[in-house]
């Protein structure tokens, strides 16, 4: 390496290290954005899910059933009768549902399977 009088490297050396520098990192750039480029090629793909009819008897409302008061007020007998019909029908509600959850985790078996 040549150096002037005052001791530096001469500047054709310099700028050509300068331009061989930015030259290698365009490059360095360029390959770095096409491999991330070619890594983010992802394909989404829908398949159509099966559908299961519910039973007709699990959608219906649940009756609410409603006091029977033979005077001004109730009696502690129609509370009581009211009382059972009102844990009859919580029941019921609850074992549609119940029936609701058995339906929806055979379905998401049945789901697993076939993928």
């Amino acid at each position: 390496m040549k150096k002037s009088a005052t001791g530096r490297p001469e500047k054709k050396h310099v700028r050509r290290c300068e331009v061989n520098y930015r030259l290698i990192v365009v490059l360095l750039s360029l390959c770095l954005l096409l491999l991330s480029a070619g890594c983010s090629n992802t394909r989404t793909v829908y398949e159509p899910g099966q559908c299961v009819r519910l039973p007709a008897e699990l959608l219906q409302p649940t009756p609410v059933p409603y006091p029977s008061i033979r005077g001004e007020h109730m009696s502690y007998g129609e509370a009581t009768e009211w009382a059972y019909a009102l844990l009859d029908a919580l029941d019921s509600a609850n074992k549609d549902k119940a029936a609701l959850q058995k339906s929806e985790t055979e379905r998401e078996k049945a789901n697993h399977v076939e993928k």
